[in-house]
């Protein structure tokens, strides 16, 4: 499953995270070593399918631009376009992540190597085992990225079971489970995210809030999970349905700006 905007906030160069690729790293006894983003709050808008939306996440202040390689999405884009929208966000001083789920571990390393992302996200089930085993790979053919892995939680999900991926992965992503609609659900409904890390604290592991956020829910639940970072996709749409994929600038900026004051506004 996929995770899931007026004010305007701009970023300036100093403000933004490095871009962090292969070729930056040094190789320490011939395999490389990855280099973790330092930004404490990163805001992260995903699913970007246009080249003008990327630029537009430049302007709108954002950290992270991510790139979904996920068939099962709406907001999928082939090997050859995700190169181009990963390139775009270099030039523009964003870190681009890109997405997959449950690919093997050779084919990951073929992805890597030619949409040369500055961070992986998986978002699919892989178990810490498939985690450490794509990490590996990529790191002997000197690919090494920062990696992402998300998680669909609930009320059978564990805080031990997150924890699991400590050490494995780089960052968490906290998303709502399959079916929820909204990052705060309706009575019945599963956990949102935010209500699920309060109930199970992850200490000092970094992770993102995600699952249906907008800009107008997102201190709220901001304010609840104490994330160090968020993630969207439709909740910077204007028509997430019809057009999945499609950015709206007013609604990113407005995102970013009551994003970034919501994680800048929490104590140590």
């Amino acid at each position: 499953m996929v995770a899931q905007g007026g004010g305007f906030c701009t970023a300036g160069a100093d403000d933004r995270l490095p871009i962090f690729t292969a070729k930056d790293q040094r190789p320490t006894n011939g395999v490389l070593m990855k280099t973790i983003p330092t930004n404490p709050h990163p805001i992260k808008l995903c699913g970007m399918m246009r080249l003008a939306d990327v630029q537009a996440a430049a302007v709108a202040g954002a950290h992270w631009v991510g790139v979904i390689h996920v068939p099962q999405s709406p907001r999928f884009v082939d090997q050859q376009q995700a190169a181009k929208l990963l390139a775009a966000a270099r030039q523009d001083g964003l870190t681009g992540v890109l997405v997959v789920a449950d690919m093997p571990a050779p084919a990951v390393v073929e992805l890597v190597r030619a949409a040369q992302p500055a961070m992986l996200q998986l978002h699919g089930q892989e178990t810490p085992d498939a985690v450490a085993g794509i990490s590996q790979a990529l790191s002997q053919q000197g690919l090494a990225v920062p990696i992402i892995k998300a998680i669909a939680v609930d009320q059978s999900v564990t805080a031990e079971r997150a924890k699991a991926y400590a050490g494995l992965a780089d960052w968490l992503l906290l998303d709502r489970a399959k079916g929820q609609g909204a990052a705060i659900p309706s009575p019945g409904d599963s956990l949102s995210p935010a209500e699920w890390v309060a109930a199970n604290p992850l200490g000092d592991l970094p992770w993102l809030l995600a699952g249906g956020l907008t800009a107008e829910n997102v201190a709220t639940q901001v304010a609840l999970g104490r994330p160090h970072g968020v993630d969207v996709a439709s909740g910077i749409e204007a028509d997430p349905q019809q057009h999945p994929g499609v950015k709206d600038l007013a609604m990113m900026q407005a995102f970013v700006q009551n994003a970034a004051a919501a994680l800048t506004g929490l104590s140590p």
